[in-house]
């Protein structure tokens, strides 16, 4: 039980790599283009990662790597890139005006409400939609990304938990087990928080009349996070 909780704990840390809080709540708002996704958008990201996790965890029961070093390496390198292109792409386009912040009328239950999103701007793009109109399908996309920042780890993964290989094969993908779901509750988690933490923060900025303002600033702060989080991932395997 003991073992089953050290994993489950480096499974927790592991979920919280700067890497992953970057793509999980920029990637989430970028695509969804509002917060209140960002849950769902990190169960669907945690979702990918675990799959390559769990096959990592196979594959090492029975002696074998998912990737030889040198691809993990590129593809730990391809994911810290990604991190910092979006995260420039961001500022470019919020500076040029590329990226404009739009408001969004919803109708629910209590009645029509609006709130405010961040969309590419076109030419004969309408700045207001019907929410039945404004579909989000990115479910692919966040499993995908999930997918890219797992395979970047899957041999590290089996450092950090070296007794995740078990002499049994129940035993051993019960421990990966264990590391995933720690893996997944500290990603969904960290999503949750961020999402409550960002309502509050835009329903105090909408009451005060600088809602457009707060999400200015904070779409800025996120293409930063997203900038220094894949830096770090480039210099951590540069280095390594």
């Amino acid at each position: 039980m003991l073992m089953l909780l050290a994993i489950f704990g480096a499974g927790l840390l592991h979920g919280l790599g700067p890497d992953h809080l970057a793509a999980i709540t920029a990637f989430a708002v970028a695509v969804e283009h509002d917060f209140r996704r960002v849950v769902v958008f990190a169960a669907r990201f945690a979702g990918g990662h675990a799959v390559v996790i769990g096959i990592a965890g196979l594959l090492g029961h029975f002696g074998r790597m998912l990737l030889s070093p040198e691809w993990e390496r590129r593809f730990d390198l391809s994911a810290g890139y990604l991190l910092v292109f979006t995260g420039i792409l961001a500022v470019i386009g919020l500076l040029t005006g590329k990226l404009k912040i739009h408001q969004h009328h919803h109708f629910h239950g209590t009645g029509p409400h609006k709130h405010y999103h961040l969309h590419v701007q076109h030419e004969q793009a309408p700045h207001q939609h019907v929410d039945q109109e404004h579909e989000h399908v990115h479910g692919g996309l966040a499993a995908s990304l999930g997918v890219l920042f797992a395979l970047g780890g899957t041999r590290s993964l089996l450092v950090v938990v070296p007794m995740a290989v078990a002499a049994t094969l129940p035993i051993t993908m019960l421990r990966v087990s264990a590391f995933v779901v720690g893996i997944v509750l500290s990603m969904v988690g960290y999503a949750f928080l961020t999402q409550r933490a960002f309502e509050r923060l835009s329903a105090r900025a909408s009451a005060a009349g600088r809602a457009p303002a707060f999400m200015l600033v904070s779409s800025y702060l996120l293409a930063v996070f997203c900038i220094v989080a894949g830096l770090m991932t480039i210099r951590e395997r540069m280095l390594g």
